[in-house]
């Protein structure tokens, strides 16, 4: 069915509230997928920072440029938050997800970007913007878009296999989850850098390193080569689960 239904779903995404109205196929799970690909499955150790291979924890693999940050906001401040946030409307969206948008409306192929209706971000999140200062790796941070994004398990929420933007988003991608456990999980990209200004990575200011920082473009006049950045090891074949 490749219409807009009122779900939010588009295209050939479902979710399960349009599945049972229309008696659409279910997507196929995006973890049946990986396993059916004979990959490598590791996990991201939120204790040490270290990520083991799920079969054999001893196998580790290099996967630099991830910082988890526990109890960034209290039980207290997460409830007021979420309660403001629902004082605001909900957009239908995809795949059984409902979404707030804030932020200018971007343009990635002519690589422009227009305020639009956008007048602010919600007064409730302010002390969150506020609180990045605090910490090291997100000192100077400036947001550029801010999403609310609501996953249901009675809906299937999910959201797809994707690659954020690299034009004006920047090195810094910040997520704060909320309510109930998730994890993400991210395979190596091996399509080249025709599409998503995947260029632009290599005009990032190197910002961290061993998660300490060493280089901040907003106040340090240090030149990036002076220093050394390990990469990632480079597994084409592997899928690697980061909790969250």
């Amino acid at each position: 069915m490749n219409t807009d239904r009122p779900c939010g779903c588009k295209s050939f995404r479902t979710c399960k509230i349009c599945e049972a109205e229309f008696g659409l196929e279910p997507e196929e799970d995006w973890g049946k997928q990986l396993k059916s690909q004979n990959r490598e499955f590791y996990e991201y150790s939120i204790e040490n920072g270290s990520c083991f291979k799920v079969e054999n924890p001893k196998k580790t693999l290099n996967f630099p440029g991830i910082k988890i940050i526990f109890d960034f906001v209290s039980p207290e401040e997460e409830n007021s938050l979420i309660a403001g946030l629902d004082e605001l409307p909900w957009d239908a969206s995809q795949s059984g997800r409902r979404k707030q948008n804030f932020g200018p409306r971007a343009n990635f192929k002519k690589r422009k970007a227009k305020n639009g209706p956008f007048k602010g971000f919600p007064a409730c999140t302010k002390f969150i913007q506020d609180r990045f200062n605090s910490e090291p790796l997100l000192e100077s941070y400036r947001t550029v878009e801010q999403c609310s994004i609501e996953y249901r398990p009675e809906t299937g929420a999910a959201i797809e296999p994707h690659i954020d933007d690299c034009w004006i988003w920047g090195e810094r991608i910040v997520q704060l989850n909320l309510l109930s456990p998730s994890f993400l999980t991210c395979t190596p990209h091996t399509g080249g850098r025709g599409k998503y200004n995947l260029a632009d990575v290599e005009t990032y200011p190197k910002i961290v390193k061993d998660d300490e920082v060493v280089f901040n473009p907003f106040k340090d006049k240090v030149s990036e080569a002076a220093f050394e950045f390990p990469g990632s090891d480079f597994i084409e074949n592997c899928a690697v689960k980061i909790p969250l």
